[in-house]
């Protein structure tokens, strides 16, 4: 999985990749890093609106993880919510009860 390829880059490293990166950038990071990684997740749709997502402190000492779902899910009252590095986690409504757009489920180290 995505976190435990980031964990064997940060043993290796000291820090976590840097920066808000696409996901092809986090994959091509990953498995160039001589890590024991020779793939990475893909979405399966991978479009402009249904997609994973990455983001990082300058430092690299954190990280979230995202997912743009397609529909609401009851998992997102118990995600990673507001702006984390750059990337927007805050599912407005957390119930499903409107159709917000807004859908990312994100997870932090």
């Amino acid at each position: 999985n995505v976190q435990n390829a980031l964990e064997l880059y940060f043993a290796k490293n000291g820090y976590y990749p840097k920066g808000s990166l696409t996901w092809a950038q986090l994959t091509n990071t990953l498995t160039t890093a001589d890590i024991g990684i020779s793939q990475v997740p893909q979405d399966p749709l991978n479009n402009s609106t249904y997609k994973y997502l990455y983001g990082a402190d300058t430092d690299g000492t954190d990280y979230v993880l995202g997912a743009q779902l397609e529909q609401c899910d009851p998992a997102l009252k118990t995600d990673t919510d507001d702006t984390v590095h750059k990337i927007d986690c805050d599912d407005n409504d957390e119930t499903c009860a409107t159709t917000d757009p807004n859908k990312v489920y994100c997870i932090r180290p």
